[in-house]
């Protein structure tokens, strides 16, 4: 398969020439105008999707950049770290109960900090030892980069033995313990046991927020609830230009249990997001791929996927970051 393109500015093609020949835009059967501003040197842009679709090779080889007088100018196809490819960092960050009766502040709270702006010690006026847990501060002043994910351990209260959780998760930053601006409101947290599985999510996404504390609080009907450990996630070494998502056309396989998609091109995956059809569903599921239709199939990932109506709150699985892959045909077996 074959590409051409003409026009203004730089032209991209796909090129099937003997080696050491010289190409021009003739060469190619499709194309399409690349559009710059003009007067510098150096250009980057994203590769149109259209480009997986008329490839030949999986790794782009056949594609040539042309200017507007029809000479090929030298390029580079780079693939660029994604989010959820590259490393990230978990850290472990002190944690303080905020005790008070519900529908009152409890007392006056006094929040004592160091120097670089670490709590040191909360102290509360008033009847603290009959108070409850109404919401945690997380001291995060020592963290130099900002907080994408928090990651909570959270027990049951003292004496409860149920493994149970079903609570929503107010998040709130702060630099000055004084004006708090809101984050997230009724993030989910769930932890569910049946039939030998366990569907947990404690976990909260955040948007890179950069503040020295955050303040967690649950609804007074999830107060019997404790929070035992957090850690906070940076992924800055994962982050990079975002991912843009295709819904392929799929069909039910004459194996029962078995679904296959067709891409239509060579697009670069890294993430895969398998969901059920209905609600609440837990599947475990493998999914597998090829290049063509004649080659063999080769696993991606196995594992758990779900959707679940809890609460008033459908919640469903992540999409799972796979390693990056060219191969256009995909299998799912239920």
């Amino acid at each position: 398969m074959r590409s051409v393109a003409r026009g203004v500015g730089a032209v991209l093609a796909v090129a099937v020439t003997a080696a050491g020949a010289t190409v021009t835009p003739q060469d190619f059967a499709y194309g399409m105008t690349l559009r710059t501003a003009g007067g510098d040197g150096l250009y980057r842009l994203s590769v149109p999707g259209a480009v997986y679709e008329t490839v030949a090779s999986p790794s782009l080889a056949d594609v040539r950049v042309f200017n507007a007088s029809g000479e090929a100018v030298p390029h580079a196809i780079r693939v660029p770290e994604a989010d959820g490819a590259g490393e990230e960092r978990a850290v472990r960050v002190p944690f303080f109960p905020l005790r008070g009766e519900a529908g009152t502040d409890g007392g006056r709270l006094t929040v004592t900090t160091n120097e670089g702006g670490s709590v040191v010690s909360i102290q509360r006026d008033g009847s603290a030892g009959e108070a409850r847990t109404t919401a945690y501060l997380l001291d995060l002043s020592t963290l130099e980069h900002p907080v994408d994910e928090i990651r909570l351990s959270v027990a049951p209260a003292d004496g409860d033995g149920a493994d149970g959780l079903n609570a929503r998760l107010a998040v709130e930053a702060s630099d000055d313990l004084g004006d708090w601006r809101t984050l997230r409101r009724g993030a989910p947290l769930i932890r569910l046991d049946y039939e030998g599985r366990r569907l947990e999510r404690t976990t909260v996404d955040l948007p890179a927020v950069k503040a020295r504390y955050l303040r967690l609080s649950w609804p007074e009907t999830a107060r019997g609830y404790r929070l035992t450990g957090v850690q906070a996630v940076d992924r800055r070494e994962a982050r990079g230009p975002p991912l843009s998502w295709l819904s392929p056309p799929g069909a039910a396989h004459e194996a029962e249990g078995e679904f296959r998609y067709d891409t239509g091109g060579r697009y670069p995956v890294r993430r895969v997001d398998v969901r059920p059809g209905y609600d609440n569903a837990v599947m475990d599921v493998t999914v597998e791929s090829r290049p063509d239709g004649e080659a063999p199939w080769r696993r991606r990932f196995r594992g758990e996927v779900y959707r679940v109506q809890l609460g008033g709150t459908r919640l469903r699985s992540e999409p799972r970051t796979i390693v990056l892959t060219r191969d256009r045909y995909w299998r799912v077996r239920v």
